[in-house]
C-alpha cells in the first residue's frame, strides 16, 4: 500500500472515529474526552490495589537505588539538562541556513539522544516493578480494551469492566498487537502530513473551524481528530505568513519557515548565506542575489 492510500485510510478513520481489526473482528473507538473522566477514579483503583499487595513507589525505589551507589541525583539533572539541550539543538537544526551547522548540530543530537535513552534505561530498569510504573501499565491496558466493541455504533462492548481482571496475560497481549496495527497509520507522524496533503486540505479550507468540519464541538472531538485540527492550522500559519515553501515534509516544511523567519528578520543587514544550501534556500522561498552578476562585473 502507498503512503498516500495509508494516509488516506487514516483520514477516513479519524473521520469515522473509529478504526476496525480484520484479524480480531472488534472495533476501535477513538477516545474523546470524556472518555478520561473516570481516569482518577480507574487510576486510585490500581494504585490502591498494588500497595496493599506491598509494592513500592518510585521514590523509595530510586532512594534505594541512590544509597546503594546504583543511581544518583546527578543522573536525574543530567536527563532533564539533555532533555532541554535536545529541544535548543533542534530549533538549532530548524532556523540555521548553513549547512555545517546543522549538520554539527544534528551530531550533537544524535549523541546526546543516545546518552539520554541510556539514562532513561537505566532508571526503568529501577523503577519498572514501582507501583505508578505498574499501575500505568495498567492503565493503558484498561483504556485499550475498554475502546473495544463489537459494533460501530459503539453500543455492544467486547469486554465490560468487570471482565477486564479475568482477561488472560496471552489474550491481551494479541489485543495490544492487534490495537496497535490498527492505530499504527494515525501516528503524530501520519497526522502531520495528513494535514498537509491536498486531499485533506481541500475540504478542511472551507470549514470556517474545526466545528464544521468534524460537525461536533471541541469537546466531544476524539484524540486524532484534535490533533489533526491542531497540525492543520499550524501548517496554515506557515502557508499564510510563508508562501512558496516547496516541500512536502512536514518537518522540513518547519525547517524551511524558521529559515524564513531568520532570514526576513535579518533582511537589509547584508546577510551572508555562505554554507547555506543554495537548493533549501531556493525550496524555502529565500532570495539570493546571483553573486556571478558582480563577479562578472568585477573582472
Amino acid at each position: 500500500m502507498s503512503e498516500d492510500s495509508i494516509l488516506r485510510s487514516g483520514l477516513s478513520e479519524i473521520l469515522k472515529g473509529y478504526s476496525y481489526s480484520i484479524e480480531s473482528n472488534f472495533y476501535i473507538k477513538h477516545m474523546a474526552l470524556d472518555d478520561h473522566v473516570d481516569y482518577e477514579r480507574v487510576y486510585s483503583f490500581f494504585y490502591e490495589r498494588l500497595k496493599n499487595r506491598g509494592l513500592e513507589t518510585s521514590e523509595v525505589l530510586i532512594e534505594r537505588a541512590i544509597s546503594q551507589d546504583l543511581w544518583s541525583d546527578e543522573k536525574d539533572k543530567k536527563i532533564k539538562d539533555l532533555s532541554e539541550l535536545y529541544e535548543q539543538q533542534k530549533l538549532t537544526i530548524q532556523k540555521s541556513l548553513a549547512e555545517d551547522m546543522k549538520n554539527h548540530a544534528k551530531k550533537e543530537l544524535r549523541d546526546n539522544q543516545k546518552e539520554y535513552d541510556n539514562l532513561i534505561a537505566q532508571k526503568y530498569g529501577i523503577t519498572s516493578s514501582s507501583i505508578e510504573s505498574i499501575t500505568n501499565n495498567r492503565m493503558n491496558e484498561y483504556y485499550v480494551v475498554n475502546s473495544l466493541y463489537l459494533d460501530k455504533e459503539f453500543k455492544q462492548k467486547k469486554f465490560n469492566e468487570k471482565d477486564f481482571d479475568e482477561i488472560e496475560p496471552e489474550e491481551l497481549s494479541k489485543i495490544n498487537k492487534s490495537y496497535n496495527k490498527c492505530t499504527e497509520k494515525l501516528s503524530d507522524s501520519n497526522i502531520r502530513k495528513i494535514s498537509i496533503k491536498d486531499f485533506f486540505q481541500s475540504s478542511w479550507n472551507l470549514a470556517t473551524n474545526p466545528y464544521y468540519y468534524f460537525g461536533k464541538p471541541i469537546s466531544e472531538t476524539t484524540y486524532f481528530q484534535t490533533r489533526l485540527a491542531t497540525s492543520a492550522n499550524m501548517f496554515a500559519n506557515i502557508f499564510k505568513n510563508y508562501p512558496g515553501i516547496e516541500s512536502e515534509d512536514p518537518d522540513e516544511i518547519i525547517e524551511f519557515a524558521q529559515m524564513r523567519y531568520e532570514a526576513e528578520k535579518n533582511a537589509g543587514q547584508n546577510k551572508s548565506y555562505t554554507g547555506a544550501d543554495t537548493e533549501k534556500l531556493r525550496k524555502a522561498g529565500i532570495k539570493v542575489a546571483d553573486r556571478s552578476v558582480e563577479f562578472n562585473k568585477a573582472r
